[in-house]
């Protein structure tokens, strides 16, 4: 069952970031904390320093930066001057680089968003592990790659998108620590074993992990509570997912296609 009229994932995280920070924006005469501007700009030198970021420039107010074409944007907080979003977009990355540490030196960070960056590739750094505050990860259209880190239970995640990038092995069931996750898209990678139980919490949660290796059964639970979205097409999964199917289920999309499953409905109550 597909519902065609809900937002690609990416869009979705958009969506939750205004919904939660649209009136928060930043006052103009507040400058940034010093700490903060000397880690924006040594996240622009490890990218590099590509062109549309020749705004970031030292003894500046970095709440005040602009990108060109719109690739950049800086938000910080309207009474500390803390930096808690950074957003990058399509920048021109000359050479291959890893995604910048320096973004563990943002200690107010609340979301990380780097979108259709192709040259960015090697691991998600371990500096993220620093970003206590950290609710929103967004990384797509990279060449990041290695596993999904554990150490990311160290953070205060509620969505965690890493789409179209080369990540490998296992889902760390791990994540079940984060008691926010209501998000979770880890699509178009290279993902193998099985789903863990109980990677999301709360109301309106999505589940998104098509197009990778994984294996094994849908796990059970994922027919309970508020489950909005669950899509795991594309993969190598087995079993009778039946279980997910009825009246009183809440889904809004499921999606299931191109796996080894076998379907038995005749146990499904359907009004």
């Amino acid at each position: 069952m597909v519902n065609s009229s809900l937002p690609p994932p990416s869009l979705l995280l958009v969506l939750l970031f205004i919904f939660s920070n649209a009136l928060n924006l930043p006052s103009a005469a507040m400058d940034c904390h010093s700490s903060d501007r000397a880690a924006l700009l040594k996240i622009k030198g490890e990218l590099g320093n590509p062109p549309e970021l020749s705004s970031w420039m030292p003894a500046t107010n970095c709440c005040a930066w602009d990108a060109a074409a719109a690739a950049a944007a800086v938000i910080c907080s309207p009474d500390a001057g803390r930096v808690y979003l950074v957003a990058l977009f399509q920048l021109h990355v000359d050479v291959a680089a890893p995604i910048p540490p320096a973004y563990g030196e943002l200690p107010m960070l609340q979301t990380i968003q780097l979108d259709t960056l192709p040259g960015l590739y090697g691991p998600i750094p371990a500096s993220f592990a620093k970003l206590a505050h950290l609710e929103q990860l967004d990384i797509s259209g990279t060449q990041v790659s290695g596993p999904v880190p554990g150490f990311l239970t160290k953070t205060n995640l509620s969505a965690l998108t890493i789409t179209n990038s080369k990540l490998t092995g296992p889902i760390p069931g791990s994540l079940s620590r984060l008691s926010s996750l209501r998000y979770l898209d880890l699509s178009g990678n290279m993902l193998s074993g099985s789903i863990p139980p109980g990677l999301l919490h709360g109301s309106s949660r999505f589940l998104i992990l098509s197009s990778n290796r994984l294996t094994g059964e849908v796990p059970a639970g994922y027919a309970d509570g508020d489950m909005d979205t669950l899509d795991l097409s594309h993969n190598q999964l087995a079993g009778d997912p039946s279980f997910l199917f009825g009246a009183t289920k809440p889904f809004r999309k499921i999606d299931l296609s191109w796996n080894r499953l076998a379907f038995d409905m005749t146990g499904v109550r359907v009004v």
